[in-house]
């Protein structure tokens, strides 16, 4: 199943309070995480994401995706088996004058699920619709 989610980071939202939102999933395995920034943002915001109020995606403590004007895609294979069954984000922008937006798209394979054939995403995210 594929879920995607758009996020507005205000202006002068620093690490050190970052603004956290979530992205409801569904039970299964995490498959696929992809993160496009608007362009913009590079090195001036970024994100991390976790579950269960832990972030993996840094694992490294105190580190954060940084922004760039690339599509990043996070190849996983991350059981997600117990409630509540949300992608938990927190985001930067140390912008003081513009807000930034990211967009973020987890594909989560259900049990007895084919896995989800994302190509034609990143077909259009490579034709620069999204930025």
């Amino acid at each position: 199943m594929f879920f995607a989610k758009e996020v507005t980071i205000p202006p002068n939202t620093p690490r050190s309070e970052p603004y956290s939102t979530s992205l409801e999933l569904t039970a299964g395995v995490i498959k696929d995480i992809w993160i496009q920034w608007r362009y913009g943002a590079s090195y001036i915001c970024g994100c991390r994401l976790g579950v269960h109020s832990f972030f993996y995606w840094p694992l490294s403590l105190n580190e954060w995706i940084l922004a760039t004007s690339d599509l990043l895609h996070i190849g996983e294979n991350f059981s997600l088996d117990s409630e509540p069954f949300t992608l938990d984000m927190q985001v930067f922008n140390e912008d003081d004058t513009y807000e930034h937006r990211l967009w973020l798209a987890v594909n989560v394979q259900r049990e007895g699920e084919e896995i989800v054939d994302a190509s034609y995403l990143l077909q259009f995210l490579g034709a620069g619709y999204y930025g």
